[in-house]
């Protein structure tokens, strides 16, 4: 009973304490054998995929760039923001004024197609389907071709970075002063922005090793205690199993839990669990 009072308030207060700090972060990055770019700055078969911690309009996730490094993970290559009015388009047929806590949102080279159909409610968390959206490079996001020319998604074997930021744009292609997520992988030594990452972030948000075409860059554990792993086939717009689906669906439970509630909840536990440690022990003599 003492465990399952402890496991209640700690997944409270963890998904809880994850709404408040975070906002979007990368869950995983996939590299394919295709490495054409064409017209929309992104390899047709790459993609990005962000978990969002935290309750966001289309507004706030508009304003944030997001993109990869070249292959030394030394600067930005790939700029690219997410297009309010397709957000808006979600948002609006979903009868919604934010995207969940717990939601997946998949940036795809142009080999995808877009999927924007958005249906989260308290009885299918885990129906990844309705909680996650796919956007195509050139439609639902959008590279920004005006800061550097040429700048393209395209993961390298050997080493890449994929990390958001609240400047838009940044100031250059070094700025990693407002970082707010990133992951990378490198079979060499790290370069500005992977540093950055590991500085900021933390060496567990880093893949020591080389990413072979076919194969996602997949955090298996959650925002805070980051797993990383080497995938084949990715798991594209679904969480990536074990710890990490775990964490997303808490995550979803929260979203739709008011917070009025989930405070309830926690001094529901610490009652529960006080009273249960107060109770005297009875023995018949």
């Amino acid at each position: 009973m003492r465990i399952l009072c402890h496991l209640l308030i700690f997944n409270v207060m963890a998904a809880s304490a994850a709404m408040a700090a975070g906002g979007i972060v990368v869950n995983e990055y996939y590299s394919s054998s295709v490495g054409t770019v064409g017209s929309t700055a992104m390899a047709g078969s790459d993609y990005i995929e962000f978990a969002l911690t935290q309750n966001m309009t289309s507004a706030a996730l508009a304003a944030l760039t997001f993109g990869d490094t070249n292959s030394s993970t030394s600067s930005f290559s790939g700029v690219f923001q997410f297009d309010k009015s397709t957000l808006d388009n979600v948002l609006s047929s979903a009868g919604r004024t934010s995207f969940l806590a717990g939601s997946i949102i998949v940036v795809a080279g142009a080999n995808y197609s877009q999927n924007l159909t958005y249906t989260p409610a308290s009885t299918n968390i885990t129906n990844n389907d309705a909680w996650s959206i796919v956007l195509v490079a050139g439609q639902g996001a959008k590279s920004d071709s005006d800061f550097k020319k040429g700048g393209d998604i395209s993961f390298s074997i050997s080493g890449d970075a994929v990390w958001v930021s609240t400047d838009n744009p940044p100031s250059s292609t070094t700025d990693t002063s407002s970082l707010i997520s990133g992951l990378a992988h490198t079979d060499d030594s790290l370069g500005t922005v992977g540093t950055a990452i590991k500085t900021q972030f933390g060496s567990s948000h880093i893949y020591n090793g080389s990413q072979p075409y076919g194969n996602s860059i997949s955090n298996t554990g959650t925002d805070a205690a980051t797993v990383l792993s080497l995938v084949s086939g990715g798991t594209m717009a679904n969480p990536n199993g074990g710890i990490n689906t775990t964490w997303i669906n808490g995550l979803r439970a929260v979203a739709l839990t008011p917070e009025p509630t989930r405070v309830l909840l926690v001094l529901l536990g610490f009652f529960t669990c006080f009273l249960k440690r107060q109770r005297p022990n009875l023995h018949l003599k």
